[in-house]
């Protein structure tokens, strides 16, 4: 009680006056913002730790050796990037067509690349590398509930 207050009879003042349940109210409230901060930072942090552990793996190693072997080649990696972009457009693609002429009709297009052993051996690393980051999405989405609808 400050000094120049008087004190109450009120049943509902005995933790004090509002002032002090205000007070209480927002070293509560600190509390639980230290901890959604500590809790962001935790997460920060394992994020950071996952970037390091995927640059430091075999796979974006193997990755990054073919990269730079084939951008020593523009023209190669001009035909490498050309050969990707189609290949996803291949893959995604929400029109009617006739997939497995598609498919015959790219493969033809591009056997003579593929045949190049780093750009075999780059596109494979690159698949592998791939693979291991959506392995890692996919134990995420796993293990924390979001609810999507299927589209």
């Amino acid at each position: 009680m400050e000094a120049d207050q008087e004190k109450t009879d009120d049943p509902s003042d005995h933790y004090g006056s509002v002032e002090c349940n205000q007070k209480i109210a927002v070293r509560y409230k600190g509390g639980i913002q230290r901890k959604e901060e500590q809790t962001m930072d935790n997460i920060q942090s394992a994020t950071e730790n996952l970037i390091e552990a995927v640059r430091e793996s075999q796979e974006y190693r193997t990755y990054l050796r073919y990269e730079n072997i084939l951008a020593s080649q523009p023209e190669l990696m001009h035909r490498v990037d050309e050969f990707r972009a189609e290949n996803y457009e291949l893959n995604n693609r929400a029109e009617d067509i006739d997939l497995f002429e598609a498919v015959d009709h790219f493969e033809s297009k591009y056997r003579d690349l593929r045949r190049i052993p780093e750009v075999n051996a780059f596109l494979e690393a690159e698949l592998s590398l791939c693979k291991r980051i959506q392995k890692v999405q996919d134990d995420l989405f796993e293990a924390v509930h979001i609810s999507i609808p299927e589209v």
